[in-house]
């Protein structure tokens, strides 16, 4: 998609981060109202227009279901995959996203990757949402990532965690900024 703005173009690019860019035109004709234009060019994930973001608290239903919230739905697309996590959580994937991790482990030489991928593979599911934006999870999932009743639904950029409200709590209460930042400057973030 190409978009006008300030006339100047630039192209839609797809990828999932949203940059803003000032350049300046010193010598630019009298005529032009600023000296600096600013520029917003927003990219996209495949599939859809954000990434993951935001923290949203559900019960599941009788039959075991997860509200999805419509949020993460548009973006998830119709049909994406749940598996295990290696933090006693689940990772919701679009399935472009999917592919990718999947060509990934499929490049890797199978000593290094067998195990990984017996653990993402062997329980992941293929899932939709019904009309009501629910969508089932399976009985080992669940009982993987502790999830009984009360969960909560985080983004994590691209992709998304369904953890039980009791680990989820946990985890919060075990996270360090110090550590966070210390993290942050050793992989020169």
């Amino acid at each position: 998609m190409l978009v006008i703005y300030q006339n100047f173009r630039y192209n839609h690019i797809t990828s999932g981060v949203l940059w803003w860019v000032v350049v300046s035109f010193p010598h630019f004709p009298h005529s032009f109202p600023h000296t600096y234009v600013e520029f917003m060019l927003i990219l996209h994930t495949e599939g859809g227009d954000d990434m993951f973001l935001g923290e949203y608290s559900h019960a599941l239903d009788a039959k075991n279901r997860i509200f999805i919230p419509a949020k993460y739905r548009e973006e998830l697309g119709e049909t994406f995959v749940i598996t295990k996590s290696i933090d006693k959580c689940l990772t919701v994937y679009t399935m472009p996203e999917w592919e990718k991790l999947k060509a990934k482990l499929d490049s890797l030489p199978a000593a290094k990757s067998r195990q990984i991928k017996r653990f993402m593979f062997a329980n992941a599911a293929d899932v939709s949402c019904d009309s009501q934006g629910r969508a089932l999870l399976s009985q080992p999932l669940r009982e993987y990532a502790g999830i009984d009743k009360n969960t909560v639904i985080i983004g994590v950029g691209s992709y998304l965690e369904i953890w039980s409200e009791e680990n989820w709590i946990r985890e919060r209460e075990n996270e360090n900024a110090e550590e966070i930042a210390q993290m942050m400057e050793d992989l020169d973030f």
